[in-house]
């Protein structure tokens, strides 16, 4: 058992050896660059477009479920609450809307804190 355990010990420190201790500082500024880069366009070409038609089938169905509801109230207190319903589902549709503009516009600048230059990219 112990032969074994000194035998991966010794493995272990070849490999290790063998490896740097500090990678180039340049490699690693270059690869988290490419890497946000790449996250930046794949969610701006991928998640984005996903995200605005799912918001946009999801407000025109909703809309259009609570249009009927208020169009069918018989009494005036089924109309106030449709009417107040209707008025929830325009607002946070709206509140959904300008998150996803936000990100949309936020997102250079944040790269940009972090140092990461994303001018090159097409979104």
């Amino acid at each position: 058992m112990s032969s074994l355990l000194f035998t991966a010990a010794d493995g272990i420190m070849k490999v290790a050896s063998n490896a740097p201790a500090f990678a180039d500082v340049e490699e690693i500024e270059q690869g988290v660059t490419t890497a946000a880069q790449r996250i930046y366009q794949a969610f701006n070409n991928i998640v984005l477009p996903i995200i605005l038609t799912a918001l946009l089938v999801f407000a025109v169905v909703m809309g259009i479920i609570k249009g009927i509801k208020l169009a069918k109230a018989e009494s005036a207190d089924q109309q106030q609450e449709a009417k107040k319903s209707l008025i929830t589902f325009l607002i946070g549709i709206g509140s959904a809307i300008l998150v996803v503009a936000l990100v949309m516009i936020l997102m250079p600048t944040m790269a940009n804190w972090l140092g990461v230059d994303l001018s090159g990219i097409t979104g």
